[in-house]
């Protein structure tokens, strides 16, 4: 992750996202898993990626005990 705001990251990424549906997915910002965001894709430059946090009010945080 490069630079992040309420809204939405720019992110980079290792080798090519040519053929990838990326339209939305879901992106993981804990190393446990606990914390991730629903986003969409909003622009592609080179090994780049504009992202918007989908869902924005709703906290997703996962419940620890499964």
């Amino acid at each position: 992750m490069r630079d992040a705001s309420e809204t939405g990251a720019k992110l980079t990424v290792n080798g090519s996202v040519n053929g990838l549906n990326l339209k939305e997915f879901f992106l993981v910002l804990s190393t446990t898993g606990a914390c991730y965001r629903k986003c969409e894709l909003i622009w592609v430059n080179g090994d780049q990626i504009g992202v918007r946090f989908l869902d924005r009010g709703k906290n997703r945080m996962r419940d620890k005990a499964g």
